[in-house]
């Protein structure tokens, strides 16, 4: 059992670090489906065959393949935490350094979803490399926008259910296109983000 003060800890890790990470990931979603509205019509259309044209709602969201591997690739390619930190416990080697205890180890998630060696045409934008057949081609831990082990983020699931929902919400309605005056680079802080992403969301 754990304590009154751990429970509210961990809603607090879930809840607060949460929202400006999937925040920032919805502002990407945003960008590369003004970018690609192919992509968005592609998630209009499953929507509408998987809802019959209801509101979208949790008990859609395993049958949202293409709306999931948009969110999948959105986060490859810009992941919201792009640098993490870990500590050696014990003495070991990686790749053929020697890493001893203690030592404070910095690694980004962006640098390595974006590895050239791990995806072929690493830096497009291909929903369809979530496909199952395509897949099994990614090498394990090569995709971990949530990180992995006992460290990775314990509202990973929340996370991806909200923001299937959302961009399955918000593509059912709109396709999104960039206004004059929108600078989609990306600014460099806690997390990744726009630095000034303007649309205006056209009705279908």
């Amino acid at each position: 059992p754990i304590g009154e003060q751990e429970i509210h800890d961990q809603v607090v890790a879930i809840l607060t670090p949460g929202s400006e990470t999937v925040a920032s990931t919805i502002m990407w979603l945003l960008q590369v489906l003004a970018e690609h509205p192919e992509h968005a019509e592609k998630v209009r259309t499953e929507v509408e065959s998987v809802t019959g044209g209801r509101p979208v709602g949790f008990e859609h969201v395993r049958r949202l393949t293409h709306t999931n591997n948009v969110v999948v690739e959105a986060m490859r390619l810009r992941p919201a935490v792009w640098i993490l930190t870990r500590r050696a416990k014990t003495d070991t080697e990686l790749g053929g350094y020697r890493i001893p205890a203690g030592a404070d180890i910095v690694y980004s998630p962006y640098a390595i979803q974006r590895d050239a060696e791990s995806y072929d045409a690493h830096l497009d934008f291909d929903p369809d490399r979530w496909l199952p057949e395509r897949a099994r081609e990614v090498p394990k831990y090569a995709m971990s926008p949530f990180s992995v082990g006992n460290r990775k983020c314990p509202s990973d699931h929340f996370s991806m259910t909200q923001l299937s929902l959302i961009t399955a919400a918000l593509c059912a309605r709109y396709r999104f296109e960039q206004v004059p005056g929108s600078n989609d680079a990306t600014r460099v802080g806690i997390t990744l983000r726009p630095h000034r992403l303007l649309l205006t969301p056209v009705p279908w």
